[in-house]
């Protein structure tokens, strides 16, 4: 019985070497016999030359001639950096932090690359390097970040209504035909509004506001955090916050009463993109059956996008 297993198991082995002795020779199959047998192995293949990095307030080309580098030759990176917003991008940065085997004396720029951005502008840097003399052929890596300060608007419409039209609305099933637009830059700083009630509010009645924080584009606010005093809300004259010592919206702002806006009052920390949720609580008041204003939030943020470009240098 022993050696009946034995034997089998002898025969399995015999088996599968000839398979692959098959393979082996066999003219017409592509690849390997390990490949056909146990799967193709994925390589990823850099890309050399070419590198994008995009979000709502940017988009940045970067293009490096020539690809291949030898000893001795220049290499030029082209940056095209686009501001497709309506609004100007500010204290604008553009680094070349890691530049490989290219040392940074033999590296400059066409032109310093620190500038406002204008609104749907295109502008345009040259970074020259030299290679030094190097041994073997192998890829080069070479790292940048652009820095720049930007802008978020927001507009809420806000409907307040007397009670004796609220009602009456009410009763006929209109309430829902008073228009409540709302508006938003598109920005990777992103910050929306919700109500603890739908619109339209009905005057005397107190309600909450809630405003959320999130980072949704692909780089970094700078040092994670949106800086005191950089977000600001107009307020209507038909909200009236409701102040604890002078601070409102989870005592993260505070309210200055003659220019009727609420302002951060610390720095807004951002955790895995998210900042803590604030509420607002207020009252409303209607100065006619139907009263119809807008309030405003503008947010000031610093960000940084971070990427790098490849190029095969070379000895002679």
């Amino acid at each position: 019985m022993r050696k009946t297993l034995l034997e089998k198991a002898f025969m399995e082995k015999l088996f599968l070497i000839l398979i692959l002795a098959v393979i082996f020779v066999s003219g017409c199959v592509e690849g390997t016999a390990l490949e056909q047998v146990f799967g193709k192995k994925q390589v990823e293949v850099p890309y050399y030359g070419l590198a994008e990095t995009t979000n709502q307030d940017i988009v940045i080309r970067a293009e490096a001639v020539p690809t291949e580098v030898k000893t001795g030759r220049n290499m030029t990176i082209y940056f095209d950096l686009e501001n497709p917003q309506l609004f100007d991008l500010e204290n604008f940065n553009l680094t070349v932090y890691d530049t490989c085997l290219f040392p940074q004396t033999n590296c400059n720029w066409d032109k310093e690359p620190t500038d406002t951005i204008e609104a749907n502008k295109t502008k345009r840097f040259k970074y020259t390097c030299e290679l030094p003399d190097i041994d073997f052929e192998q890829d080069c890596k070479i790292k940048f970040k652009v820095e720049y300060k930007a802008k978020f608007m927001l507009s809420q419409a806000i409907a307040v209504l007397q009670q004796t039209e609220y009602y009456t609305k009410q009763q006929q099933g209109t309430l829902g035909q008073i228009a409540i637009s709302s508006s938003s830059t598109s920005n990777p700083l992103q910050i929306s509004l919700s109500f603890s009630d739908e619109q339209p509010f009905l005057e005397g009645e107190k309600y909450h506001m809630y405003i959320d924080y999130a980072n949704i584009g692909n780089g970094f606010l700078e040092e994670g955090k949106v800086n005191k005093e950089d977000i600001t809300i107009g307020v209507p004259k038909n909200l009236e916050p409701i102040t604890v010592d002078g601070k409102v919206c989870s005592e993260v702002y505070i309210w200055n009463e003659n220019d009727r806006k609420l302002v951060l009052d610390r720095e807004l920390k951002f955790i895995r993109n998210k900042a803590p949720k604030s509420t607002c609580s207020f009252t409303v008041e209607a100065g006619q059956p139907i009263d119809l204003k807008s309030l405003t939030l503008t947010a000031t943020y610093k960000y940084m996008l971070d990427n790098s470009i490849i190029v095969k240098v070379s000895p002679r």
